[in-house]
């Protein structure tokens, strides 16, 4: 996935950075590496994240001047909470950024900030700070003492089904070298077995003819000489000279087992590298900003000696029972989609060192929701299908031509509006992707008045006329990117007269930016599409 833009800002503070949403961002809890440190030096407690209840504080703080509101992130263990902010006044340590919906503002509680504007602004109310540190103390000692008791649990099944696994193979090993055993002795005796059966046949029939010659020669006189008769031929057959050849005693095998003492010193050196005990996880989720239908999730390195090559990230519904892989690859934030308004998700990612097959530990899970319900096209349009949740649009075959417009004017200023290309068909000139001010049927293209768009071969369109700049053309795969903010003309500009927007189209890494001048305040627009050939399929986020 491209990385989606933003017109979020972010702010630092100490060792951590920390990144702002420009829509209200999903709410974010956690936590990240380092102490945070104030200017006086104060470290602050090693994870937390804290949604306290003070809302007259930041009422107050609000009241001093601040405009913004925001989601500021840093990765785990700076302390974060989620409390009135407000006014300048060079207070170190906090973000604050323009929020549509919503207003809130998270602010890293440092030393500088809590003997500055806070213990001015809480006066009488410091026995609710303390109150508020101590619930932050507990929070981190429960998270502590959890991720231990899980981490033991993890070790200990690991290492007994480690125990089981290596007995398991020793006894099949065993077994497969007394099977050797066995067919060694067996094909080595048969042949001896075979000589003693042939020479105990031949002491036999000797033993048996000598008893007959005996017999012959102690009988009557009259039957002397026939039994003699018989004797002899039976003697001329019988072959009492003739033994089998039996092996010389270098040739008999003699059996004995040849075990490598140095296994167990190969073992041991391998069991006792097996393993690490981390106190922290490589990578950490650093910030949530919300989307129409879904959350833009970043998350950033904190292991400095940890080098990655992909990067695994799950989320899960509420309290749902498993994760589910939603992204892996080498980029550092992904847009999760097919994401229920005011529903709380759980995120949590992790990594994968260079060149290794295992995956590093998970990074603290935590919390994200969107407010902004997702991006329809409209429906009933004969020339477009849509998918089951109506943010995908295809062209068909049908003849009928026109403009697919949203189902509403759900696009802010301040948002990003995302058209991502999933395959395309042939390209024509009055091809269109963009936002107007308000439907007009009939029209074939948004290459008109009121309406700035791109066309499929990269040409921008405002308000009907060709810009001079153009981006490169549209292919499968593409990700068009509209960015809108208000540029202030003064004190009458929302008034009736000029309204100016500032319009920022990104394709292909490359982008144009231009002032959109409007006779009328817009509070939200329409998007909208057009393709004369069938093929072409969209999708906006």
């Amino acid at each position: 996935m491209p990385r989606a833009r933003g017109s979020g800002a972010s702010a630092a503070a100490g060792g951590g950075g920390a990144g702002a949403g420009h829509g209200g961002g999903g709410r974010l809890s956690g936590a990240g590496p380092g102490g945070q440190k104030s200017a006086r030096g104060t470290a602050l407690p090693a994870c937390l994240s804290v949604s306290a209840g003070c809302r007259s504080s930041a009422r107050a703080c609000r009241e001093g001047g601040g405009r913004g509101l925001g989601r500021a992130v840093l990765p785990w263990p700076p302390l974060v909470a989620s409390v009135g902010a407000g006014g300048g006044g060079g207070t170190r340590g906090w973000a604050d950024t323009e929020s549509v919906g919503k207003k809130r503002c998270v602010c890293l509680l440092t030393g500088a900030w809590l003997n500055g504007v806070m213990g001015r602004r809480l006066g009488k109310n410091k026995g609710a700070l303390n109150e508020l540190f101590s619930k932050a103390a507990g929070m981190l000692a429960c998270i502590i003492r959890e991720s231990a008791a899980l981490t033991r649990d993890v070790l200990e099944q690991h290492f007994n089904d480690l125990k089981g696994t290596l007995k398991k193979l020793l006894d099949e090993r065993l077994m497969s070298l007394l099977q050797e055993v066995d067919a060694i002795e067996q094909e080595s005796i048969k042949p001896l077995d075979e000589c003693q059966k042939l020479i105990e046949h031949g002491v036999s029939t000797a033993d048996d003819l000598l008893r007959e010659g005996e017999s012959a020669v102690h009988g009557d006189v009259g039957q002397q000489n026939e039994k003699l008769c018989i004797f002899t031929k039976k003697a001329l057959h019988i072959q009492l000279d003739s033994l089998p050849e039996v092996p010389s005693l270098v040739d008999v095998p003699c059996l004995s087992a040849q075990l490598d003492d140095c296994l167990l010193t190969i073992l041991k050196n391998q069991i006792f590298r097996h393993g690490t005990v981390a106190s922290r996880p490589p990578v950490q989720l650093e910030e949530f900003v919300e989307k129409p239908g879904g959350i833009l999730v970043r998350w950033c390195k904190v292991d400095e000696d940890f080098i990655p090559q992909d990067y695994r990230l799950q989320y899960r519904k509420g309290t749902a029972t498993h994760f589910e892989d939603v992204y892996i690859g080498s980029e550092t934030e992904f847009v999760v989609l097919h994401i229920d308004p005011n529903v709380d998700y759980q995120f949590r990612v992790c990594a994968r060192r260079d060149g290794r097959q295992e995956w590093s530990p998970w990074s603290i899970p935590q919390i994200g929701s969107t407010t902004l319900v997702p991006h329809e096209w409209t429906t009933g349009l004969e020339g477009y299908s849509l998918s089951s949740r109506r943010n995908i649009a295809l062209r068909n075959d049908a003849q009928s031509c026109g403009v697919l417009y949203s189902k509403a004017p759900t696009y802010f200023c301040g948002q990003t509006l995302t058209f991502r290309i999933e395959t395309v068909g042939q390209p024509d000139r009055r091809d269109s992707l963009g936002v107007c001010v308000e439907q007009q049927n009939g029209c074939d293209s948004l290459q008109r008045d009121k309406a700035v768009c791109i066309s499929t071969n990269g040409a921008v369109f405002v308000n009907g006329k060709e810009m001079t700049n153009q981006l490169p053309a549209v292919t499968s795969g593409s990700t068009v990117t509209f960015d809108m903010e208000v540029v202030h003309l003064g004190t009458s500009s929302n008034e009736g007269g000029n309204f100016k927007l500032r319009v920022t189209i990104s394709s292909n890494n490359r982008e144009v930016v231009f002032d959109w001048v409007l006779d009328q305040c817009c509070g939200s627009l329409y998007f909208g599409c057009s393709f004369s050939y069938p093929g072409w399929k969209v999708l906006v986020f």
